[in-house]
């Protein structure tokens, strides 16, 4: 019984020599690896760029028809929000409604 503990003691121990070096080889890569993903990033980000060229372009059209079709803000005068008089103030002070107000 103790032969086959020390037995399988050896082979963990092996196990996990062998799981180092499997690692180190994974951390090396050759330079085509490099080269090959860093083209494959190159295409991605070329792809996003013409999709977001493309957006851009939908989202200037559409400011363009606001702007024509009366849907935009230009020209128009922001509401300004009612002043509360004295009184107005003292009643909800007195009520307890702080909040309100603002």
């Amino acid at each position: 019984m103790s032969d086959e503990k020390s037995e399988q003691k050896g082979d963990e121990t092996q196990e996990e020599e062998d799981n180092g070096e499997e690692e180190t080889t994974k951390e090396e890569s050759s330079p085509s690896d490099s080269i090959d993903r860093a083209n494959a990033a190159a295409a991605r980000q070329e792809k996003a760029n013409e999709k977001h060229e493309t957006l851009l372009i939908r989202q200037e059209k559409i400011a363009v028809q606001n702007a024509l079709g009366g849907k935009s803000d230009a020209g128009q005068v922001p509401e300004k929000p009612k002043e509360e008089t004295a009184k107005e103030y003292k009643d909800r002070v007195m009520a307890g409604n702080l909040d309100e107000g603002t």
